[in-house]
């Protein structure tokens, strides 16, 4: 059982946090109450170029964040791949007027000289209130040097109320014990699920977290 204001996380931080940073979660057990939800999309192998487009007019209301990880296999034999990050964590503020701030995308993403590929996307409420999701859209095309884009896929994140919990100390990279304020009134006692994690500082710095453990609040 985790200490009183504490809750533990499997694997430990990516990065170290502090008491400006925010938790979020959902109040009630299992997936279909994680504040952060991932996709996988593989692309078809005959495709010049992949996108994705993060609608947040969709749903104007909570600000969420996003992230897009791509792997591509490289060489004849399938453990040949390569990874990069077409687009870190970055805030989509649906509450926002201006379409580059409440829209965000990848841009093209290059898979012309891959065998196959596949995009990791994930999708996570950051505001504290009831949210109807945000937007996902995956297009591709097979014309080189011609913006002709075709929907591959589209899909809603994460759906439904947010609660945010703040750190109560500072946390080093690595640790799986955190010290939050009142754990238990901020529904953290939901465990065995994915958790968002925002670095208000440095957005790229946010994650996710698997919850394992939580403590009594004091």
């Amino acid at each position: 059982m985790a200490a009183v204001d504490t809750i533990v996380i499997l694997d430990g931080l990516q990065n170290a946090k502090d008491t400006n940073d925010k938790i979020y979660t959902m109040d009630g057990d299992g997936e279909n109450y994680e504040a952060v939800k991932t996709y996988v999309v593989e692309l078809p192998p005959d495709v010049s170029a992949a996108r994705v487009i993060f609608n947040g007019i969709y749903a104007n209301d909570m600000e969420h964040h996003v992230r897009v990880h791509y792997t591509a296999l490289t060489a004849t034999t399938p453990t040949k791949t390569e990874n990069s990050t077409p687009l870190d964590w970055t805030l989509v503020d649906t509450n926002s007027a201006t379409g580059t701030s409440n829209t965000k995308e990848t841009g093209a993403i290059d898979v012309s000289g891959h065998l196959a590929g596949t995009l990791h996307i994930s999708i996570a409420v950051s505001e504290a209130g009831a949210t109807s999701g945000l937007e996902a859209i995956v297009q591709v095309r097979g014309y080189t040097g011609l913006d002709v884009w075709t929907t591959l896929t589209r899909f809603v994140g994460p759906v439904g109320t947010a609660v945010e919990v703040a750190f109560a100390d500072a946390e080093a990279q690595g640790q799986t014990t955190l010290s939050v304020t009142n754990p238990t009134a901020g529904h953290l006692n939901h465990t065995g699920k994915f958790i968002f994690i925002e670095d208000t500082g440095t957005a790229a710095d946010s994650e996710i977290a698997f919850i394992i453990e939580c403590g009594a609040d004091a």
